[in-house]
């Protein structure tokens, strides 16, 4: 018997009314993220409220929220709780609901310092994911998206983070194989009618690149592995078995194991999945030093008229 929960086929209206289900689940902890991410309140305290609220209406997280200071621009999460919400620098919230595999993916941006260049940027973010919203419909070019964010956030003096883009969201799979660039020149793909995406700006100070850091704290599944992996280490099998039946290949971090499966176990089969490749890493991904990266995302359902906002 293959250790892969079996998936039953969603589709149609039934698989529409999923993501938009995961979406507006999403909208009111959004709301309330204000009340809750305050100086001084730890990142680990944000992420297990998110994560909390989530649960309690009968969701999974889509993935281990994202919790970004600074130049950090994507892929940190808190594993500790000793790192603060800081007044100085922007900090950005990215979450998302999963329900039966089909997800929501959002974000937003917060400042509490007095310096006017950071609360631009993070204005400039918002705007430029609306202005950038008004160019999806069945049929139109997704290029259209980056030609439109790029031009204005340069306009205002700041640059995109050219190498974090939009996403398709599939079951099981938060990043298909569609993109939504943020920059012009990009390849000419078009956006279909009934298809979900994450939609999302990262604006910089900076270069506009995100680098990889030898920093991981979230991991998923690799695509198309085998039914049977041979492991002997009882601790990857029993980390490869709670995956299975949990995450699919949306991501995780270490962290949620801890209490079905204890630490050392834990950390002991993540080390050897990620070693044999049954893991993908995801990498901390931060801009230079002495910069800063807004964000602002949100999840869209293409319709024939336009774009219908989920969260």
């Amino acid at each position: 018997m293959s250790e892969e929960k079996q998936v039953k086929k969603i589709k149609g209206k039934e698989r529409e009314d999923k993501f938009k289900k995961a979406g507006k689940l999403t909208r009111p902890i959004k709301e309330s993220l204000p009340e809750i991410v305050t100086p001084g309140k730890t990142l680990l305290e944000v992420a297990e409220w998110l994560e909390s609220k989530i649960r309690e209406k009968g969701a999974e997280p889509a993935f281990p929220p994202n919790i970004c200071v600074g130049n950090i621009a994507a892929h940190y999460t808190p594993e500790e709780g000793k790192q603060k919400v800081p007044e100085d620098e922007i900090i950005k919230i990215d979450f998302g609901a999963n329900i039966d595999g089909f997800s929501s993916d959002t974000a937003v941006s917060f400042y509490f310092g007095e310096e006017q260049q950071k609360k631009q940027l993070i204005n400039v973010a918002k705007e430029a994911l609306e202005r950038g919203l008004t160019q999806i419909e069945d049929g139109t070019n997704l290029a259209k998206f980056g030609e439109t964010v790029e031009s204005y956030v340069e306009e205002q003096g700041f640059n995109v983070v050219e190498n974090l883009t939009g996403h398709l969201i599939e079951r099981y799979k938060l990043h298909g194989d569609k993109d939504i660039p943020v920059t012009s020149g990009a390849e000419r793909v078009k956006a279909e009618t009934g298809e979900v995406y994450g939609v999302e700006v990262f604006v910089t100070d900076g270069q506009g690149f995100a680098r990889s850091s030898e920093e991981v704290r979230i991991y998923s599944l690799a695509s198309d592995l085998p039914e049977r992996i041979r492991l002997r280490l009882k601790d990857a099998r029993k980390v490869l078995y709670f995956l299975r039946q949990n995450r699919h290949e949306l991501p995780f971090t270490p962290r949620w194991l801890y209490p079905e499966l204890g630490r050392d176990t834990t950390k002991i089969g993540v080390s050897l999945l990620k070693r044999r490749g049954v893991l993908v890493s995801y990498p901390v991904l931060r801009e230079q030093e002495e910069v800063t990266v807004a964000q602002a995302e949100c999840t869209i359902l293409v319709t024939e008229e336009g774009v219908d906002i989920l969260t």
